[in-house]
């Protein structure tokens, strides 16, 4: 059963549906010249009786493959009363610009250097790669609603991991049965999928279809555009999320994938099946054939593995798995050996970021110079009364670092992020009323903040940033924010922090990222204010402005 609420030619880039957050949900179906295109459900805004129908912000959706062709969108599995079908009729509309973008990017609480989508929701960063000088970021997105749902993958790009312009969307949900959840993307180099049939590599991105498996597709444009892959699924299993790698040693390909080996839906934190979900590893020559060849327990979604340097340990190196360890650390990692087959752990597995906002994070691959570059989702609540839902943290550099307690994998700010820096002010051997003072006048709601902290005594310290603190204890060095605790090496020493407040997130780096926190922190003053508290002295304070990535 189905009920037309448009028919139409399609002449413009995007097709705009009005969104009522709240309301029940709607499936929606695009049929083009007499054939299903694109299926998916949407909180509909369906009062007619009102001036503006109830619409609280309006999606928008790439429908340029078709132009010149007859699209009907129609409503399925309901009848819609006659006012509100001749309603949608008239509010349902085309163009090639966004209705309501008058304050895009710089609404309310919208973060001015974290990615955000221009609408709806995202959650896992997907496909990330470094290719042709551009940084590619893609992301689980629903185009059609500030909650998870109608899985595509969203993309924007970056010349220098600071800017990002967002493209339309790059794989799109073929059903609500078969939606595109995360994957990975690698570059072909040395064709041997035989996607290449001239000059250009083709840039192959591998995800988990609903419906399928694992699936390929493929791109021959800078990844404007992707061709799926004929004989998909590549790969049917339990599971879900696979990081592909190059692995230059044996000249192949490695996958390390989420597996469920007692069937789907086996719940992760149960002491009883920790060996039954986990990360598998496949091989493969060709991207198209996969052989299995080992399986980490415990581990739950998103997988990552990359090798890394151990800092100031010349020619040492360990391979790094990473992911979320179920029912432990929703961020964590074990060093090993890795012979491109077997993963061979050399420590416990341990926790990574302290988030509390910091989830299903992956690094780009092929990245230049042999960055490790991760990025994570903020994944935490929405922002009130906004067209989009949550984000990413800025670009984090990754390194191993080995402490008194063992090894560390530790997270801090590209390099690049200080190309955002308008402006400085700054004092040395600071007390605590100097200090405040220097706070009190902070240039600015966007800032990089940079302090060296001596504590006088035993007791705690902290900074307070609106509502939120962190707060050090030196007798146990720890060190907390937003809920979340850090147990820093006890090597003494001051306490070195790096803060960065954003409009409606903050993250924290100690010790050039010995420990590492990302909130969603909502400032409904607007600037926050910044208090020290405590006994202490500061060797150094710098507080750098920021400018918005929007406004370039």
């Amino acid at each position: 059963m189905s009920q037309i609420l448009k028919s139409l030619q399609v002449r413009s880039r995007h097709l705009h549906i009005p969104v009522k957050n709240g309301n029940p949900k709607h499936t929606l179906q695009i049929w083009v010249e007499g054939r299903p295109a694109r299926e998916f459900n949407v909180e509909l805004a369906t009062s007619p009786e009102s001036q503006d129908g109830g619409v609280d912000w309006w999606a928008f959706y790439d429908i340029s493959e078709f132009f010149g062709q007859t699209a009907v969108v129609q409503v399925v599995e309901e009848v819609l009363p006659e006012a509100v079908v001749h309603w949608l009729a008239s509010a349902i509309q085309q163009s090639d610009g966004l209705i309501g973008d008058e304050d895009l990017y710089h609404e309310r609480y919208r973060p001015q250097f974290h990615f955000t989508a221009r609408r709806g929701w995202n959650n896992d960063p997907n496909g990330m790669v470094y290719h042709q000088a551009e940084w590619h970021l893609f992301y689980q997105h629903n185009p059609f609603g500030t909650g998870w749902g109608n899985m595509h993958w969203g993309h924007a790009v970056s010349p220098d991991l600071v800017t990002w312009r967002e493209l339309p969307e790059a794989l799109y949900q073929k059903s609500l049965a078969d939606m595109a959840y995360s994957g990975s993307a690698v570059v072909d180099t040395a064709n041997t999928a035989g996607f290449q049939p001239g000059a250009e590599a083709p840039l192959v991105v591998a995800f988990t279809s609903t419906g399928r498996g694992e699936c390929l597709a493929y791109s021959l444009d800078r990844g404007r555009t992707f061709q799926e892959y004929r004989r998909n699924p590549i790969l049917e299993h339990t599971g879900r999320d696979p990081k592909i790698i190059w692995h230059e040693p044996d000249r192949q390909w490695v996958m390390i994938v989420y597996d469920e080996l007692t069937g789907p839906g086996t719940p992760p934190g149960k002491g009883e099946n920790q060996e039954s979900i986990g990360y598998a590893i496949y091989t493969s020559p060709d991207l198209k054939h996969w052989a299995r060849q080992d399986f980490i327990p415990g581990f739950f979604e998103c997988p990552e593995l990359f090798e890394l340097p151990v800092a100031d340990q010349p020619g040492e190196k360990a391979w790094v798995m990473y992911g979320n360890l179920a029912g432990q650390f929703r961020s964590a990692f074990v060093a090993g050996s890795f012979n491109g087959k077997k993963f061979i752990p050399a420590m416990e597995t341990a926790q990574a970021h302290y988030g509390p906002h910091f989830y299903a994070a992956q690094v780009f691959n092929h990245a230049p110079g042999g960055r490790v570059i991760m990025m994570g989702w903020l994944s935490g609540p929405p922002y009130p009364g906004m067209p989009f839902s949550q984000g990413m943290t800025v670009p984090l550099e990754l390194s191993l670092r080995r402490f008194s307690s063992g090894l560390r994998l530790c997270f801090y700010p590209v390099e690049e992020l200080s190309r955002l820096r308008t402006g400085h002010t700054s004092g040395r051997e600071l007390d605590l009323a100097s200090a405040n003072r220097l706070l009190a006048n902070v240039p600015g709601e966007l800032l990089d903040i940079e302090l060296t902290l001596r504590p006088a005594g035993q007791a705690p310290v902290r900074l307070s940033i609106g509502e939120e603190a962190i707060i050090y204890d030196p007798s146990h060095h720890k060190l907390t924010f937003a809920g979340q605790t850090a147990r820093l090496d006890p090597a003494p020493g001051d306490l070195a922090l790096r803060i960065l407040v954003d409009r409606s997130v903050v993250e924290v780096f100690a010790n050039q990222g010995e420990a590492a926190f990302s909130a969603i922190t909502l400032f409904p003053a607007g600037k926050p204010s910044l208090l020290l508290d405590g006994s202490l002295t500061l060797p150094s304070l710098t507080l750098h402005a920021l400018r918005s990535i929007w406004d370039e």
